[in-house]
């Protein structure tokens, strides 16, 4: 459509420009000597530099980025030009303005031949430098501009005053953090220091949505605290009616095109997984180049460090990402989550006949008559509750030693692995922990389910 490309190339100029003229009016005021900067000027740059990388650690304390804003300067290099070299000393910290520049480091090969090879390259939003300011070392590698650069420069003395103890705090403790990660447990510690200075620490409130389906990973994200859901939206097959034969193949199976034509395909999400401190996702969707099939919401308010994919790759080493490629968060397919479902589905209705019947005994008697009842060996079941209980034997005797619990949260009782509704949310914590059995049994009670669909599942607004 032209008139719709038409409309999207406007916009787009439109952007470039403006992006255009605020980098003019940063560098305007960058030039201008610290003494000199007004208090307007500091409040513009401010605003100008909130979205580059480094100052996103300041999000939580404008004080110390207004700070950095009135003594920051501007430096510009010629491609191949030297920043500094290995082994000078620090005396300045440096921003990536605009541009990009190789960290080289000389070492030993194994013929005994000094050579001097690439560790990464860092780009616009990037910061380095920090490392010899922080622990008062010699540079640990030469940096040179690959192609025309601008720097933001902040004189040791500053950083000294402003940034050290803030960033020296949060490199020590990303580094502890990273340290107990299995695919980082044996890398060495300038590798884990070169990681921790890029890595971003951000919190996340209860609900957001970190991810969603078909979004390109942009991120590792790293848990340090709270948790989450991973949530995938699925495709079942409805059956015709109830009286059919159940047949677990079929409804496990993915639906068919002839299924959508005829609307016999209902669509839910589940609850896949929960993850928490010390685990991490992203990394399978960055390794594999591929877009996300789940979301990932916030359940328990969440801090996490956020390693971009750019830096995730060029930052660690093959054997490192190799690691991360083995241990990776991946789920099975669709047809083997239906199956777990169905399953979750089928100890679900047992549990929920069997304390019916229970709960329906004349003589119960409050907490003390339950546990008589569940106790009693000679309780009288129904047919189809007495043929299951010597498949569910296990899980007999479980729900008879959990029987307290049981009697307290008998509204709450759900099937693992499923999103309920808001009411029931609000009881998670409550809800009874008792494992799904894998076993097959009631299928016409499953069917009956599906089909009447009181087996909902909350969709992500």
């Amino acid at each position: 459509n032209a008139e719709y490309m038409g409309v999207t190339v406007q916009l787009t100029v439109k952007m470039s420009k403006n992006h255009f003229s605020n980098r003019i009016r940063l560098k305007q005021i960058l030039v201008t000597k610290p003494d000199d900067r007004t208090d307007d000027q500091i409040t513009e740059l401010f605003h100008l530099t909130s979205d580059i990388k480094f100052f996103e650690h300041f999000h939580a304390d404008e004080e110390k980025h207004r700070q950095l804003c009135r003594v920051m300067k501007l430096k510009t290099y010629l491609s191949r030009d030297c920043v500094f070299y290995q082994h000078d000393p620090g005396t300045e910290f440096y921003i990536i303005l605009q541009g990009r520049v190789a960290v080289n480091i000389k070492h030993i090969n194994e013929l005994g031949l000094t050579v001097e090879v690439t560790a990464c390259h860092l780009n616009t939003g990037d910061s380095f430098g920090e490392l010899a300011l922080i622990y008062g070392a010699p540079r640990s590698a030469t940096v040179l501009a690959v192609e025309p650069t601008e720097l933001m420069t902040i004189h040791k003395s500053d950083y000294d005053r402003i940034v050290k103890g803030v960033q020296k705090r949060v490199i020590d403790d990303t580094i502890e953090f990273f340290q107990q990660l299995p695919p980082l447990v044996k890398l060495d510690y300038e590798k884990l220091m070169s990681l921790a200075t890029i890595t971003i620490p951000k919190r996340f409130r209860s609900g957001s949505v970190i991810v969603k389906p078909g979004e390109e990973p942009d991120n590792v994200y790293f848990i340090k605290s709270g948790k989450c859901r991973v949530l995938k939206r699925m495709a079942f097959r409805l059956c015709d009616s109830e009286d059919t034969d159940f047949d677990f193949d079929w409804f496990t199976a993915d639906p068919t095109f002839e299924d959508f034509e005829q609307n016999r395909v209902r669509f839910q999400w589940l609850e896949i997984d929960t993850i928490g401190p010390y685990q991490w996702f992203g990394d399978w969707q960055i390794l594999h180049r591929s877009v996300y099939d789940y979301a990932v919401v916030v359940q328990l308010p969440m801090e996490v460090l956020v390693v971009d994919k750019y830096d995730f790759l060029s930052r660690l080493e093959r054997v490192t990402l190799s690691k991360f490629r083995e241990l990776a968060l991946h789920y099975p397919p669709d047809k083997e989550l239906r199956r777990v479902f169905f399953e979750s589905e089928r100890w679900h209705i047992y549990k929920r006949d069997l304390l019916s019947e229970i709960v329906d005994k004349k003589h119960l008697r409050g907490l003390s008559g339950m546990q008589d009842i569940v106790r009693n060996e000679d309780i009288m079941l129904s047919p189809r509750t007495m043929g299951l209980r010597e498949t569910y034997k296990n899980e007999v005797k479980q729900i008879r030693r959990t029987t307290r619990r049981v009697a307290d949260n008998l509204n709450h009782l759900s099937p693992s692995g499923i999103v309920l509704n808001a009411e029931q949310e609000a009881d998670e914590e409550k809800r009874s922990s008792l494992s799904p059995a894998v076993i097959a049994s009631s299928a016409q009670a499953i069917k009956r389910e599906l089909t009447q669909g009181r087996a909902t599942l909350k969709p992500i607004q």
